[in-house]
């Protein structure tokens, strides 16, 4: 198993992306902490911070509260990490990455492809005969394709994300 940092990450930037792993970071520490001081931390404009937040909040990785602040009246929020959820989306990335990754060894293994010697394009059967095994983008030829390596590799891919689970 992953360790806690590298599966929040890995969660993070495959539900909500990249630019939102700093975000995280500090969130991370389980204290409650302002949109504005956030912003702050991360040098970004209090809105972009929103934006990021809100993604989070959309995938259930954080919840808030909001507190009306005595001076202003204006409403704060304060956003805190939710790290029950990080194992669950992690299971379900990879159930999801499994699902794709048996249905592209389905077709890998029971289909027979053709590719432009050129290497423009990838046929399956039924298409480079309808192309007279020539390539639609340059007019080469399309010659049957050894795609055992492609095999084995979605088969070691099915593997590591078994042993994950």
């Amino acid at each position: 198993m992953k360790t806690r940092v590298n599966l929040v990450n890995t969660v993070v930037k495959e539900i909500v992306g990249e630019d939102v792993v700093p975000l995280v970071a500090l969130l991370k520490g389980g204290v409650r902490l302002s949109e504005f001081e956030l912003a702050k931390k991360i040098d970004k404009e209090v809105n972009e911070t929103r934006t990021l937040l809100y993604k989070l909040y959309e995938a259930n990785l954080v919840n808030f509260m909001k507190k009306r602040e005595k001076k202003s009246g204006w409403y704060v929020y304060y956003w805190k990490f939710n790290t029950n959820m990080v194992e669950h989306l992690f299971n379900n990335l990879n159930t999801k990455h499994l699902t794709e990754l048996r249905k592209a060894l389905v077709r890998e293994t029971e289909t027979q492809f053709f590719s432009c010697i050129n290497n423009c394009t990838r046929l399956d059967f039924e298409t480079a005969t309808t192309l007279q095994f020539k390539c639609p983008e340059c007019g080469g030829a399309a010659e049957q394709e050894d795609n055992s390596e492609k095999i084995k590799y979605i088969e070691q891919q099915i593997k590591n994300l078994e042993d994950l689970t």
